[in-house]
């Protein structure tokens, strides 16, 4: 099933090259350049650290110059904070996209280990540990990322309150594990 048959062939272009780029954006190697493009974007549009624009008023106030440019870095802002944000679930589900995340990582540190390659971050299983990358992840990519996200669009008030949620979960499993490392010794 092609959804996009019926499309012009300059409008299937455009539709292609926005995908190709929001996709491509998606890699954690773009997230600084993303969270600046956008706070740079903001921080022009937007003087009161607590305040919001609707992303509509945005993009009609930039009608004319570089617009194209202007709409795909919103796109690639926002597909890249919803691919980061499984925290912004309740937490049971997000436990197990961790679990999920985890093992693909741990697979990847033991093909490397196979080819004598060194084990890149977080993909070593005999020293990695989910909640505290979790906590780290949520605190330093996550969290400041839907917060910027929230000022272009509010009412995602409700996920960015389930990061913060999801990362007092993944403190309560460290201070258990402490308490139970300290009773073991």
């Amino acid at each position: 099933m092609n959804i996009f048959e019926k499309l012009e062939n300059i409008d299937y272009k455009h539709l292609r090259k926005r995908t190709i780029e929001a996709v491509l954006a998606t890699d954690m190697a773009n997230h600084s350049k993303l969270v600046g493009v956008m706070t740079s974007r903001l921080y022009y549009q937007i003087k009161d650290d607590n305040s919001s624009i609707s992303l509509s008023q945005l993009l009609e106030e930039n009608k004319d110059i570089n617009k194209f440019e202007i709409q795909q870095d919103y796109i690639n802002f926002i597909l890249h904070a919803i691919d980061i944000g499984h925290a912004a679930k309740d937490f049971e589900l997000e436990k197990k996209w961790a679990e999920i995340v985890t093992e693909e990582f741990h697979n990847q540190g033991d093909t490397e280990a196979k080819l004598n390659l060194p084990i890149s971050f977080l993909c070593d299983r005999k020293t990695s540990n989910v909640p505290l990358s979790q906590i780290g992840f949520i605190s330093g990519i996550v969290l400041p990322t839907f917060q910027l996200a929230q000022r272009l669009l509010p009412d995602i008030c409700i996920y960015t309150e389930l990061i913060i949620k999801s990362r007092e979960e993944w403190e309560k499993i460290v201070n258990i594990n402490k308490v139970i490392s300290n009773n073991d010794i």
